[in-house]
């Protein structure tokens, strides 16, 4: 739908990067998507190998040897210097911060009586006046189920409505 609007269509993926700050480089070949790949998989294969030939068989033993022997060896071999010294980390966001940034986020448009359907649940919005039916309203589903609900920028209580919305 964002492609006919005439911007990119953004994942939930993409929004929580753009919440971050974090701007996502895509491959735009089809060349560096495969060296990419091959170089993800022969990381994963050669490990995978690794821990066999280590006789590794827990989650436990796999940190310790990730931690202890893999990643320095392999940060020797790969590591590089940066070409400046400057520090361009930013402060880590609170706990309240990154929870409302890894949230699901979903637009539903709101029916004449102010419900809006989510995941076969219905949504009585409070505040809203009826002026504001077939107004889009975003849902958002935190990392433990809890939804949150905003129109027009501004966060909305809601209730879980008895019935659905006659058509």
């Amino acid at each position: 739908m964002e492609q006919l609007r005439g911007k990119d269509p953004v994942t939930q993926f993409g929004g929580m990067c753009a919440r971050l700050g974090i701007e996502v480089i895509a491959a735009s070949s089809p060349q560096a998507k495969g060296r990419v790949k091959r170089q993800h998989g022969t990381h994963q294969d050669r490990l995978v190998e690794k821990l066999r030939r280590e006789q590794i068989s827990s989650h436990e033993q796999a940190n310790v040897y990730l931690e202890r022997k893999y990643l320095p060896d392999h940060n020797g071999r790969f590591a590089r210097a940066a070409a400046k010294g400057e520090d361009w980390h930013r402060r880590a966001p609170r706990a309240e911060e990154l929870d409302r940034i890894f949230r699901l986020q979903s637009e539903r448009v709101m029916g004449n009586d102010g419900v809006v359907r989510y995941q076969n649940r219905w949504l009585q919005i409070e505040g809203p006046s009826r002026a504001s039916a077939r107004k889009k309203v975003t849902v958002w589903e935190g990392r433990h189920g809890g939804l949150a609900t905003e129109y027009a920028g501004r966060a909305q209580r809601w209730g879980r409505s008895r019935r659905p919305e006659s058509r």
